[in-house]
């Protein structure tokens, strides 16, 4: 019964209109770019990997999202990608079970990101939108380590966070809204840690894990995405403005990850 009670929460806490969102329903501007324009930006950087890999003749790939959810960012890429002509056999995972339910992937695999229940080198790709800051710092790292180790090509990541110069009181606003604020909506029991786009490129260059900064975007406006995203009412959306203030912005980078010891691609 309490993992149920945890899948539940974990769910809540996505936001009630999270896979409108997540589909890139989104009206603002924030939404638009996090969300919307995200599964054809992922594509497009994916058939050019493929472009100079064996892919690029043998079109038959495994791709999975690695924190899928309901699987609305995996369902838009792998239609793009069969939209070219690639055979794509779809793979989502995720710690919550009742979500993958619905998911329509071909394979669903329940698990946790920093312990992928599958075989090393067994999937060709995988793309990660979002996932990371969702976790504690070190748990972070690992997983890292394993999209690279399940992957044979490594994988596309998307990663939202703060700007270098001031994560630390961006990342005190972010505390505050999530575990002291005031707006119930956006409170959250599981514990998150917002990187910076160098704290995570520095435990890649730790570990020994290859990467390739694909673009990076300074997104403002982010509280219009959550007040989409959550069903904010009018005083909800004030209070969460006067508190991030100057800090109402996101930063959006991609990478290309992929191990030393495979073929770059």
């Amino acid at each position: 019964m309490e993992n149920k009670k945890t899948n539940n929460q974990r769910i809540i806490e996505q936001g009630a209109s999270a896979s409108r969102i997540f589909r890139g329903a989104g009206e603002s501007i924030a939404s638009q770019e996090l969300y919307g324009n995200s599964g054809q930006h992922i594509t497009s950087q994916l058939q050019k990997l493929f472009e100079t890999s064996q892919y690029a003749t043998e079109k038959n790939i495994t791709l999975a999202d690695l924190g899928s959810f309901k699987g609305e960012l995996l369902s838009e890429i792998s239609s793009r990608l069969k939209d070219q002509g690639y055979s794509i056999k779809t793979v989502a995972v995720d710690r919550i079970s009742d979500v993958l339910e619905s998911n329509p992937a071909d394979i669903k695999v329940i698990g946790e990101l920093d312990k992928i229940p599958a075989k090393s080198n067994s999937i060709d790709f995988a793309i990660m939108r979002y996932v990371l800051v969702w976790n504690p710092a070190e748990v972070q790292k690992s997983i890292l380590k394993e999209a690279i180790r399940v992957t044979k090509g490594g994988a596309v990541i998307q990663h939202a966070g703060p700007k270098e110069a001031d994560a630390e009181d961006w990342r005190a606003k972010f505390n505050f809204i999530f575990y002291e604020g005031n707006i119930p909506k956006l409170r959250r029991n599981s514990y998150c840690y917002f990187s910076s786009r160098d704290e995570i490129e520095s435990w890649m260059t730790e570990s020994g894990i290859k990467f390739s900064r694909l673009d990076e975007k300074v997104i403002p406006k982010l509280s219009e995405s959550f007040v989409e995203r959550f069903n904010l009412s009018s005083n909800d959306e004030k209070s969460l403005k006067e508190v991030l203030g100057d800090k109402d912005y996101i930063v959006r980078t991609t990478w290309h990850i992929f191990s030393g010891d495979k073929n770059e691609i």
